[in-house]
């Protein structure tokens, strides 16, 4: 294994790391109605990072581990994608945002692939990136609230509010009775 990813080479920052951040801007406010209650705030992202490294204090790394057999494969076009192919990843464009919003005093931020069969392979993001993720996020938050086919609906149990658009809203887990989401943020929550 190349020892820059071996733990006795580098600090562990976090490891199935769970995030969740607002994003305040005028693009991502929303204000819906829901059983005549007027609902507002701004878009959230939550999420969980396989594995996070403090190689020194001005660098962070993103390991997202891939079982993978073929590395890199895109099944939806049945090719190989190649290294600049992957900074157009909506996966990884999301993760790369994510990382710079949460930890915005790190001047280097990296992202690698990392194959449990094959290896890593590091990828560069910047600016650019950066800024191709938040039209992505921006894109799909605005489609959906200009859905007139999505819904919102009122979990009196939760007290929280969920988007119909959301396939684990459908669902609920047995245990808890919540939605699946719900029932996942709080086990991960739970859990640490």
């Amino acid at each position: 294994m190349n020892s820059h990813y071996s733990p006795e080479k580098t600090q562990i920052f976090g490891v199935e790391h769970f995030f969740e951040y607002e994003i305040k801007e005028d693009w991502a406010a929303y204000e819906f109605e829901v059983d005549g209650e007027i609902i507002s705030g701004h878009l959230k992202v939550r999420g969980t990072m396989d594995l996070l490294l403090k190689p020194d204090a001005d660098y962070l790394e993103y390991l997202d581990y891939k079982t993978s057999s073929r590395p890199m494969y895109d099944w939806a076009t049945k090719k190989t994608k190649t290294l600049e192919e992957l900074k157009y990843d909506n996966q990884l464009l999301l993760y790369y945002f994510s990382l710079r919003k949460l930890f915005p005093d790190y001047k280097h931020i990296g992202m690698t692939l990392f194959f449990t069969r094959k290896g890593p392979y590091p990828v560069i993001f910047g600016d650019e990136e950066y800024y191709r993720a938040e039209a992505l996020i921006k894109n799909i938050f605005t489609e959906i609230k200009n859905d007139e086919n999505v819904s919102w609906v009122y979990n009196d149990k939760s007290k929280n509010h969920q988007c119909s658009y959301c396939s684990l809203n459908r669902n609920n887990d047995p245990k808890t009775k919540k939605p699946l989401c719900l029932a996942y943020r709080d086990e991960l929550t739970t859990l640490g």
